[in-house]
């Protein structure tokens, strides 16, 4: 890749803070040719500027880390989107600094013109389109608070509430694992930390703590069966789980894993795939809260710096 002009990246409002677990991530496509840029526009009143879960990449305009949660994806964008229009004006074409400004430009509620593979198409299961045929454009309507989207709802499963269903521990699928997180500087493994807590030790991990890192993951039959699956994870050696708390993550002790009946469990998370080899845990006591990877410690948070601070590999021990 070629080196970069400075004239072809002007942020909406600057770069994200750079923090320990800044992930330099650039998806292996042809055109990419620009640094990724945050989205953030204003809003009234006030005029502050307000991030709407996303950044835009590439001179196709593709959208990637969509936030679980945020506004553009609230509003029916995922990744891989590629933007077309904004209020009318088309994007298509235009330089990388051009869309920023046309995003800096908004002081309200905006409109959104966006490309997504067709569902049923001979790509959709790749994410790639091979022709126009297999692509379709929707439109979204963003505003500050309320989110209007008059876009077709993706296939995505409906999660059940926590209260409608029944845990049963599955004493034959425990497997001993050690959790890896490959973004933010380099990979890293979970260890569990001196105050209560858990870290990632980047690099290479020393035989010595090798043992300490071998994390139990206890998966659960649930009634009715949910897309993903609940699990409770604990520290082999020292017998301590993964608690979520109100006030974030505790690695402590707890009574019998096979005691769990209920989502309702402080220890138990729902862990659903976002690739091939990502996962990500969800705390079902505190839902909407993930563990994450923030200045190197894990955390329980709604969102972290990146999407990819959210995302973990497990490797079997």
């Amino acid at each position: 890749m070629g080196k970069v002009s400075s004239k072809s990246c002007v942020c909406i409002c600057g770069r994200p803070p750079k923090e320990d677990d800044w992930y330099p991530y650039q998806p292996s496509y042809p055109d990419v040719i620009d640094p990724i840029t945050a989205v953030l526009v204003r809003f009234s009143p006030g005029g502050l500027r307000q991030d709407i879960g996303s950044s835009v990449y590439g001179s196709r305009h593709t959208f990637t880390r969509v936030t679980v949660g945020g506004m553009a994806h609230r509003a029916g964008v995922r990744e891989g989107y590629q933007l077309v229009s904004v209020d009318g004006v088309t994007m298509e074409g235009l330089p990388h600094d051009h869309v920023i400004k046309k995003f800096n430009s908004i002081e309200g509620a905006f409109k959104m013109e966006v490309r997504r593979v067709c569902r049923g198409s001979s790509s959709s299961e790749s994410g790639s389109a091979d022709s126009a045929s297999d692509m379709e454009t929707i439109t979204v309507h963003i505003r500050m608070e309320e989110i209007t989207a008059i876009t077709p709802e993706d296939d995505e499963p409906a999660q059940m509430s926590a209260h409608n269903v029944s845990l049963q521990h599955d004493a034959h699928n425990v497997t001993r694992n050690h959790v890896q997180h490959k973004y933010g500087g380099g990979a890293g493994v979970v260890l569990p930390g001196n105050r209560g807590g858990a870290y990632k030790h980047r690099g290479a991990l020393p035989s010595s703590k090798r043992a300490d890192a071998i994390i139990n993951l206890h998966s659960f039959r649930s009634v009715p069966p949910v897309n993903g699956t609940y699990v409770v994870l604990q520290f082999n050696r020292t017998n301590k789980f993964f608690t979520g708390k109100q006030g974030g993550l505790r690695i402590e002790r707890g009574g019998p894993v096979r005691n769990i009946t209920s989502p309702d469990d402080a220890r138990v998370f729902h862990m659903t795939a976002v690739s091939s080899s990502d996962v990500k845990f969800e705390s079902t006591k505190f839902p909407g809260r993930f563990l994450t990877i923030h200045r190197q410690g894990v955390q329980l948070r709604a969102a972290g710096s990146t999407v990819e601070s959210q995302y973990f590999q497990l490797h079997r021990v």
